[in-house]
């Protein structure tokens, strides 16, 4: 139902572009659209695509071969966008230190207060479920974070491949990551600030954050999934666990 009605939909300029202004001060909004004047074509475009493809238009990016947003909670989407033809990548991460990074953090809180670990953690299953219902299709592809941050070049070589574009060779980015501005990029990370290429560091920090009753939850309640990921964990799951479980 869903996806027919992302399908059908069709959204008129005036209102997309209140939203646009509305977001000028929303800091999770990294990127500010240059102009919006590309939205006045959306008139006779009907379903969520094409809209979607319209309101990038408005960055004006020059020169480009992709052009694309990110989000980590809209998995809901994913079906809709690959059957229809974009590409679309997931990075999912040990759910220990996704609830370490969500409701710990050393420095900026990304996602705000903290939130109720269950919801995080079926949040953290909703992802999984996508990645095994789309891992056989031609437009999908996802990645474990800790590959990434593990073996970068490998990881980046599996995107490329699926982006079909040239490959970045071996010491491309030994002197950091650069912004399309050309400033050099600054990683977000809740624990560990580096500009260093990619670190390694946050991998396991849910070891010396969280507690001990925190990780026999997650991995009771995360259970068949960190086994199809290859997530190594010491909990026996069960239901006393679940059961006597309680937020603080």
């Amino acid at each position: 139902q869903f996806e027919k009605y992302l399908s059908s939909i069709s959204i008129k300029e005036e209102f997309l572009s209140k939203v646009f202004i509305e977001m000028k001060s929303y800091s999770g909004q990294s990127i500010k659209p240059k102009s919006l004047n590309k939205l006045k074509l959306l008139e006779n475009l009907i379903g969520f695509k094409d809209i979607y493809e319209r309101a990038l238009d408005c960055y004006e990016v020059k020169n480009k071969t992709y052009i694309g947003s990110k989000e980590i909670m809209c998995e809901e989407f994913l079906t809709y966008f690959t059957n229809n033809g974009t590409k679309s990548i997931v990075i999912v991460r040990d759910p220990r230190d996704v609830l370490a990074s969500s409701n710990y953090p050393r420095h900026k809180k990304y996602l705000g207060e903290k939130k109720p670990t269950l919801f995080i953690l079926r949040t953290w299953k909703k992802s999984v479920k996508h990645i095994n219902q789309l891992k056989n299709n031609k437009n999908f592809c996802f990645i474990k974070y800790e590959d990434l941050v593990c073996e970068p070049y490998k990881s980046l070589d599996k995107i490329t491949n699926f982006l079909n574009l040239p490959a970045f060779k071996e010491h491309f980015f030994d002197d950091g990551i650069f912004n399309r501005d050309g400033s050099m990029w600054q990683a977000n990370s809740s624990f560990n600030k580096s500009s260093n290429f990619i670190s390694n560091k946050s991998i396991n920090v849910f070891e010396k954050i969280l507690s001990n009753q925190e990780i026999n939850y997650v991995e009771s309640i995360c259970q068949s999934e960190m086994e199809v990921l290859r997530y190594q964990f010491n909990t026996t799951p069960n239901q006393e666990i679940i059961k006597n479980f309680r937020d603080y």
